[in-house]
This record gives C-alpha cells, sequence and structure tokens, in this order.
C-alpha cells in the first residue's frame, strides 16, 4: 500500500472520530441505520428495496422509519433513471407524521477502480398529511467496495 493509499483510510478515521466526538459532546447519542437489498431483474433493469430507522434522545426514542421500493433501468453504463416511492413515518413530539414520496431519478456514474463515482439528480414530490411540496435535489456519492470474509461491503 502506497502512502497515499494510506492517508485516505486515515484522514477518513479521524473525520468520523471528530464527528463522533462532537455528537457525544452535545449529550445525545443516536442510532441510525439503513439497509438496502438490490435485486438484477434483467441485464438492464434492476430493484432497490430499503429499511432506514432512527432512534434518538439517548437511544431511548423511536422517531423515524422508511420503507423505499425504487426500480431502475441502466440506458448505458454511465447512465441510468429510475422511479422511486418512499413511505416514511416521523415522530414530532408525540404525534407521528406520515410523508409518501415520489421520485424520478437520473443517474450518472463513473468507475475509477476500486472507487465508483455517482452523480444522482432527483425530483421528489412529497405528499405530507397536510400539505404537499415539490423538492429538486441533487447527490454525489463516492463508493469503494471492500471484501469481508464473503460478504461484499461498500463503504
Amino acid at each position: 500500500m502506497t502512502g497515499r493509499s494510506r492517508f485516505i483510510p486515515v484522514a477518513g478515521s479521524v473525520a468520523a472520530w471528530a464527528c463522533i466526538a462532537r455528537a457525544a459532546a452535545a449529550d445525545d447519542m443516536q442510532y441510525w441505520n439503513e439497509f438496502v437489498f438490490q435485486k438484477n431483474l434483467t441485464w438492464k433493469l434492476s430493484l432497490d428495496v430499503a429499511f432506514e430507522q432512527q432512534i434518538v434522545d439517548d437511544v431511548s426514542d423511536f422517531s423515524l422509519y422508511n420503507v423505499t421500493l425504487a426500480p431502475s433501468y441502466q440506458l448505458a453504463n454511465w447512465l441510468s433513471v429510475g422511479l422511486e416511492y418512499k413511505h416514511e413515518r416521523e415522530k414530532d413530539g408525540d404525534d407521528w407524521g406520515t410523508e409518501n414520496r415520489y421520485s424520478a431519478l437520473v443517474v450518472l456514474s463513473q468507475a475509477l477502480d476500486p472507487w465508483c463515482f455517482k452523480l444522482q439528480a432527483k425530483v421528489d414530490f412529497r405528499d405530507f398529511e397536510l400539505d404537499d411540496e415539490w423538492r429538486l435535489r441533487a447527490k454525489l456519492q463516492a463508493r469503494r467496495g471492500l471484501c469481508v470474509h464473503a460478504c461484499r461491503v461498500s463503504v
């Protein structure tokens, strides 16, 4: 491993620990997780199913959960389009609110071994119980594959 390739994991670890130390200083521990399962239906068509939950207030208050279904179609090696539906329940005080989110997205991707970079543009229609809104979002993602025993994990 060269000096440059060692620097990135070390710098990432230092940044992660700095964030954890800052959260601990705020006297509130939280647990957030998201599980994403992807199934290739055909050579170009895939389906993602995701589950997310958040437990806040010193890991004592269940505050959010959602389920996402997202089919996508690969138009080229670097371009895919997709639709997404997310059902989310979030706690505000003692009341639970419901949101149904419908999205259309375009994803540009580039692999530079061992990294994969993605730029995602998404248009959301957010259907709340009392109000609705439109939102345009962009997300840049850098991933590196990691193999742990027989499991492949992205970090």
